[in-house]
Protein backbone atom coordinates (compact mmCIF):
# COMPACT_ATOMS: atom_id res chain seq x y z
CA UNK A 1 0.00 0.00 0.00
CA UNK A 2 2.86 2.41 0.77
CA UNK A 3 5.11 3.05 -2.24
CA UNK A 4 8.72 2.00 -2.09
CA UNK A 5 11.22 4.86 -1.71
CA UNK A 6 13.76 5.25 -4.52
CA UNK A 7 16.41 7.85 -3.72
CA UNK A 8 20.14 8.44 -4.07
CA UNK A 9 21.08 5.10 -2.50
CA UNK A 10 18.06 2.99 -3.38
CA UNK A 11 19.43 -0.27 -1.97
CA UNK A 12 19.91 1.27 1.52
CA UNK A 13 17.15 3.87 1.53
CA UNK A 14 14.59 1.36 0.37
CA UNK A 15 15.46 -1.07 3.17
CA UNK A 16 15.36 1.72 5.76
CA UNK A 17 12.09 3.13 4.48
CA UNK A 18 10.51 -0.33 4.40
CA UNK A 19 11.64 -0.92 7.98
CA UNK A 20 10.27 2.47 9.13
CA UNK A 21 6.81 1.70 7.78
CA UNK A 22 6.83 -1.94 8.88
CA UNK A 23 4.04 -3.27 11.06
CA UNK A 24 6.32 -3.77 14.06
CA UNK A 25 7.49 -0.15 14.08
CA UNK A 26 3.93 1.09 13.62
CA UNK A 27 2.79 -1.02 16.60
CA UNK A 28 5.60 0.28 18.81
CA UNK A 29 5.06 3.90 17.73
CA UNK A 30 1.29 3.57 18.15
CA UNK A 31 1.66 2.04 21.56
CA UNK A 32 4.05 4.73 22.79
CA UNK A 33 2.01 7.58 21.35
CA UNK A 34 -1.27 6.20 22.70
CA UNK A 35 0.22 5.62 26.15
CA UNK A 36 1.66 9.14 26.43
CA UNK A 37 -1.55 10.84 25.30
CA UNK A 38 -3.81 8.63 27.43
CA UNK A 39 -1.76 8.98 30.61
CA UNK A 40 -1.57 12.76 30.23
CA UNK A 41 -5.35 12.90 29.73
CA UNK A 42 -5.99 10.52 32.65
CA UNK A 43 -3.81 12.59 34.98
CA UNK A 44 -5.32 15.86 33.80
CA UNK A 45 -8.94 14.71 34.19
CA UNK A 46 -8.39 13.00 37.53
CA UNK A 47 -6.60 15.97 39.08
CA UNK A 48 -8.80 18.72 37.60
CA UNK A 49 -12.16 17.51 38.90
CA UNK A 50 -13.42 18.23 42.44
CA UNK A 51 -13.28 15.34 44.90
CA UNK A 52 -17.03 15.07 45.53
CA UNK A 53 -17.66 11.77 43.79
CA UNK A 54 -14.50 9.69 43.54
CA UNK A 55 -16.08 6.82 41.61
CA UNK A 56 -17.43 9.14 38.90
CA UNK A 57 -14.12 10.99 38.75
CA UNK A 58 -12.22 7.69 38.50
CA UNK A 59 -14.52 6.31 35.79
CA UNK A 60 -14.40 9.55 33.77
CA UNK A 61 -10.61 9.71 33.84
CA UNK A 62 -10.14 6.01 33.09
CA UNK A 63 -12.88 5.92 30.46
CA UNK A 64 -11.65 8.93 28.50
CA UNK A 65 -8.05 7.76 28.66
CA UNK A 66 -8.99 4.25 27.48
CA UNK A 67 -11.04 5.58 24.57
CA UNK A 68 -8.21 7.83 23.39
CA UNK A 69 -5.60 5.11 23.98
CA UNK A 70 -7.51 2.54 21.95
CA UNK A 71 -8.35 4.83 19.05
CA UNK A 72 -4.85 6.34 18.75
CA UNK A 73 -3.16 2.94 18.97
CA UNK A 74 -5.38 1.22 16.43
CA UNK A 75 -5.24 4.08 13.94
CA UNK A 76 -1.47 4.46 14.22
CA UNK A 77 -0.70 0.76 14.11
CA UNK A 78 -3.25 -0.65 11.68
CA UNK A 79 -4.76 2.09 9.50
CA UNK A 80 -4.11 1.14 5.89
CA UNK A 81 -3.08 -2.40 6.80
CA UNK A 82 -6.52 -3.85 7.53
CA UNK A 83 -9.99 -3.06 6.24
CA UNK A 84 -11.60 -0.08 7.94
CA UNK A 85 -14.64 -2.09 9.10
CA UNK A 86 -12.35 -4.67 10.70
CA UNK A 87 -10.44 -1.83 12.36
CA UNK A 88 -13.66 -0.38 13.79
CA UNK A 89 -14.66 -3.83 15.04
CA UNK A 90 -11.31 -4.24 16.73
CA UNK A 91 -11.61 -0.81 18.36
CA UNK A 92 -15.15 -1.56 19.59
CA UNK A 93 -14.30 -4.99 21.01
CA UNK A 94 -11.14 -3.67 22.69
CA UNK A 95 -13.08 -0.79 24.28
CA UNK A 96 -15.77 -3.17 25.54
CA UNK A 97 -13.16 -5.39 27.19
CA UNK A 98 -11.37 -2.38 28.71
CA UNK A 99 -14.61 -1.01 30.18
CA UNK A 100 -15.47 -4.38 31.71
CA UNK A 101 -12.03 -4.50 33.34
CA UNK A 102 -12.32 -0.86 34.51
CA UNK A 103 -15.73 -1.53 36.07
CA UNK A 104 -14.36 -4.61 37.82
CA UNK A 105 -11.48 -2.54 39.22
CA UNK A 106 -13.75 -0.13 41.14
CA UNK A 107 -13.76 -2.27 44.32
CA UNK A 108 -9.97 -2.49 44.19
CA UNK A 109 -9.75 1.30 43.78
CA UNK A 110 -12.11 1.87 46.71
CA UNK A 111 -10.28 -0.68 48.84
CA UNK A 112 -7.03 1.12 48.15
CA UNK A 113 -8.57 4.43 49.19
CA UNK A 114 -9.90 2.93 52.43
CA UNK A 115 -6.54 1.36 53.20
CA UNK A 116 -4.74 4.60 52.44
CA UNK A 117 -7.16 6.54 54.67
CA UNK A 118 -6.79 3.99 57.46
CA UNK A 119 -2.99 4.06 57.34
CA UNK A 120 -3.01 7.87 57.18
CA UNK A 121 -5.30 8.10 60.21
CA UNK A 122 -3.13 5.65 62.16
CA UNK A 123 0.04 7.59 61.37
CA UNK A 124 -1.62 10.87 62.25
CA UNK A 125 -2.86 9.55 65.61
CA UNK A 126 0.65 8.32 66.46
CA UNK A 127 2.13 11.69 65.54
CA UNK A 128 -0.31 13.49 67.88
CA UNK A 129 0.58 11.34 70.91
Amino acid sequence: MIPEYKGIFPEYASQTFNWLVSTEVRIVAGSLLAYCIAMWLNNYLYNSKPERNLIAKYMLAIGAAQIIDTIVFHLTAYLGLVEFNALLGSIASTLLLKFIIAAASIPIFLGGLKGYSYIGARLESKAVH
